[in-house]
């Protein structure tokens, strides 16, 4: 395994999105790297509504949502988690493009989207 490489992809479940989490498990085993599957969430109403009557239970619960479909599509896509591949997912509160970008911060990060990654990502997501 290469030192410190990470193959990073978002999760949202959709069909593209599967296709693009296959693309990301093929690189990752490839390069030898970790996968890191992101799924992003956002309160319902956005973050200005939040911290106008912030519910922390409600927080956690949209959060394990969250989690629960990271779960699904590696279900959908694999059948489950695929072995023989070290596997880091991550759930954060944050919008989805902005998460990725922000979690693919070093230089051996390969940051894998399907065809809807256009709208996580607008603008450049070259370097900076």
């Amino acid at each position: 395994m290469t030192e410190g490489a990470r193959v990073i992809v978002g999760i949202s479940g959709s069909l593209a999105n599967l296709a693009a989490l296959h693309r990301a498990v093929e690189e990752a085993v490839f390069r030898g790297a970790v996968l890191v599957p992101v799924i992003a969430w956002t309160p319902v109403g956005g973050e200005p509504a939040y911290r106008t009557q912030p519910c922390p239970p409600l927080a956690r619960l949209w959060a394990q949502a969250a989690r629960e479909r990271l779960d699904e599509a590696f279900e959908q896509a694999f059948g489950g988690y695929p072995e023989g591949i070290r596997i880091e997912p991550m759930v954060l509160r944050a919008e989805a493009g902005r998460a990725l970008v922000a979690v693919a911060d070093r230089p051996d990060d390969l940051l894998v989207v399907g065809p809807d990654g256009a709208a996580a990502c607008p603008g450049s997501c070259g370097p900076r």
